[in-house]
């Protein structure tokens, strides 16, 4: 928030203005009603700050300005935004570890489809994997806060662990609500078939998930404080009259801003914490390769790689791929260069910031349920950056990861 804002709060409660008119400056494109039914603070009442604030956070997590600035001012409730590019063209770059392998391509995709909030995204490859892929997200569809996703995809791809061939074809619907303020859930069905081109082994699922979601992060492109829980139940019906497959995600990101007074290079220092548990049923030896999870990489214990083959040891590489995870990461975070927007004119938004990192993961792997041996946790540690390149874009990290056993392994991720 500007300086104006908080000595315009202050003259305010000084002086009991009453709020009675709202006005709204900088939505070009975004509908004003999209800005509106966000708003906590009521008219016709005494200005709060802990409500303005709150609506602040409220409009920079719609992911559409990358400005946001409310005070009152006269009696009036006045909201000043910077609208984000709405329509971004973003390159599709992906390396195969096994073979260096590029996959290149191109996407589209609109933030603020029609003024409205909705997101709209099409893409494809050219080189490397072949993908197809459309979505559409609309999150408030109908009543409060009731959002619909549609999503397509095609996929041949290579599994660089197993070197076969394969085609993916997910088609989903997925239908959410909110339960008053940070309570979500998620309905999703769908199909998903594989196809293996070397022996044409196929799979065939329908599925069904449940995803509940508690979110008091205050800004979600980039928390400082609050925490995200979420739970996600799935089954999948096998097609095929093969073993069909239930599943159990649950997340947990804590966030807190911390004071450091002895560091005089940290600013607005953060410490974060996530634990990441996936159970899946039946056990490893009776699920299909594409069900298998790997505890190295960018997704789980960075420092390591994802690969077997690249294990620093024998033992390491019998503990990688396994079909269950408990994840633990403690992530600490300071500003590089603030994130602001960089718009000539101040018109539209472009924003851009830096942020730098010290992470420690704990990975722990599972090919049975609920039998874990904690002789086979590991351990990564090591720093990285994270960019940050539009509100309603994904962060991307570039992580360099460390190992115990001597080994250094380059992360990208978007998060």
């Amino acid at each position: 928030m500007k300086f104006k804002s908080y000595l315009i709060i202050i003259l305010s409660c000084i002086n009991s203005q009453i709020i009675d008119t709202i006005i709204i400056s900088g939505n070009k494109r975004t509908n004003s009603q999209i800005i509106l039914r966000e708003l906590s603070h009521p008219i016709s009442s005494k200005l709060d700050s802990v409500l303005l604030n709150k609506d602040i956070n409220k409009l920079y997590n719609l992911g559409l300005f990358s400005e946001v600035d409310i005070y009152i001012e006269n009696n009036i409730y006045k909201i000043d935004l910077i609208e984000s590019f709405s329509i971004v063209p973003l390159p599709i770059i992906e390396h195969n570890e096994d073979d260096s392998k590029w996959t290149l391509g191109a996407a589209i995709v609109d933030i603020n489809f029609l003024g409205k909030n909705q997101k709209i995204a099409l893409g494809m490859t050219f080189t490397g994997d072949k993908i197809y892929f459309a979505s559409l997200f609309n999150p408030w569809f109908f009543g409060n806060h009731g959002s619909l996703l549609m999503d397509l995809r095609n996929i041949d791809t290579y599994n660089i662990f197993y070197k076969k061939k394969i085609n993916k074809i997910f088609s989903i619907i997925e239908i959410g609500s909110y339960y008053k303020e940070f309570h979500r859930f998620n309905f999703l069905i769908g199909n998903k078939k594989y196809k293996y081109y070397e022996d044409n082994t196929n799979y065939n699922f329908h599925e069904i998930s449940f995803n509940y979601i508690y979110d008091k992060r205050d800004i979600y492109v980039d928390p400082t404080s609050g925490y995200l829980f979420n739970t996600n139940l799935i089954f999948s019906k096998n097609l095929n009259n093969k073993n069909d497959i239930s599943k159990i995600y649950i997340n947990f990101n804590y966030y807190m801003k911390i004071n450091m007074p002895f560091c005089t290079v940290c600013v607005d220092p953060v410490l974060s914490y996530n634990i990441k548990t996936i159970f899946k049923y039946p056990s490893y030896d009776e699920l299909p390769i594409f069900e298998y999870e790997y505890l190295g990489g960018e997704g789980f214990t960075r420092g390591y790689s994802s690969l077997p083959v690249n294990a620093p040891t024998d033992y390491i590489k019998n503990i990688l791929e396994q079909s269950n995870i408990i994840y633990n990461s403690f992530e600490f975070q300071s500003t590089i260069l603030k994130r602001k927007n960089y718009s000539r004119y101040n018109s539209s938004g472009f924003d851009f910031g830096i942020d730098g990192l010290f992470f420690v993961d704990l990975g722990l792997g599972s090919k049975e349920y609920f039998n874990f041996n904690f002789d086979n946790i590991l351990i990564g540690y090591g720093f990285g950056f994270k960019f940050f390149m539009g509100s309603g874009l994904d962060n991307v990290s570039i992580l360099f990861g460390y190992n115990p056993y001597g080994q250094t392994h380059v992360h990208m991720r978007d998060n």
